[in-house]
Parts: C-alpha cells; sequence; structure tokens
C-alpha cells in the first residue's frame, strides 16, 4: 500500500516515509528510498570539534569545499575523493581535534543542499 503525504518538516517526513520525492521550485530534485538519498549524501560531510571554543580553520583546507562554522564545533563538506587522511593533518594544525567524524546527513540537510544547488 502507498500513502503519498505531504509536508514541510523534514524531521517528520524521515520518522514516517520509506520513501521520499522532494520537490523544489516546482521541479523534482530527490527521488527514492531514504536510505538511498542518505547513502548518496553521506560520504562528504565531516564534523570536527575542537577542545578550544576559539580554534578556527586557515588556509587551504586539502578536498574542503565548504565550511560550516558552528562555534566550537565546524562542519566541512569535501570533495569525494577528499584524503582525509591529509585534512585531518592539516585541521591538527588549527588546535586540538576532540571529534573527527562522518555525518550522515538530516532530509533537512539534504534539502538545503539541493535547495542551494537550484
Amino acid at each position: 500500500m502507498t500513502v503519498v503525504f505531504s509536508t514541510h518538516d523534514m524531521a517528520v517526513a524521515e520518522q514516517m516515509c520509506d520513501s521520499v520525492f522532494m520537490i523544489y521550485r516546482g521541479k523534482k530534485v530527490l527521488d527514492g528510498s531514504l536510505q538511498s538519498i542518505r547513502q548518496r549524501f553521506s560520504d562528504d560531510m565531516i564534523h570536527v570539534q575542537f577542545a578550544e571554543p576559539s580554534a578556527r580553520l586557515n588556509g587551504d583546507l586539502p578536498g574542503v569545499i565548504e565550511v560550516s562554522d558552528l562555534g566550537q564545533e565546524h562542519q566541512l563538506r569535501v570533495k569525494p575523493d577528499a584524503d582525509t587522511q591529509a585534512l585531518l593533518g592539516r585541521l591538527m594544525q588549527c588546535g586540538t581535534i576532540q571529534r573527527f567524524e562522518r555525518k550522515t546527513p538530516t532530509l533537512q540537510d539534504i534539502f538545503v543542499r539541493m535547495a542551494k544547488n537550484g
């Protein structure tokens, strides 16, 4: 049985849906199972948390496309072929790292990215 459920609340969609069909500005931007969509977008987000709240990311970060400064934590969007070991080495020059992990994006994260890309 298929039920069509429409919402702007991505957190609710994640909880209730197995498959997602996402429309942005009248055009389909995503269509597939929630699991396959997450897998498609999961490899390129890294979260880094520094021990020092004032740690700043300076200079070139190898393989990084975009940096979001969330205070003590930073979210990095990296190229699919990024050398995470080289990136980690460079980040260690910016401060003491408490956490370095790949992040599984939420449906909201994915939607925002799709909307930015048009």
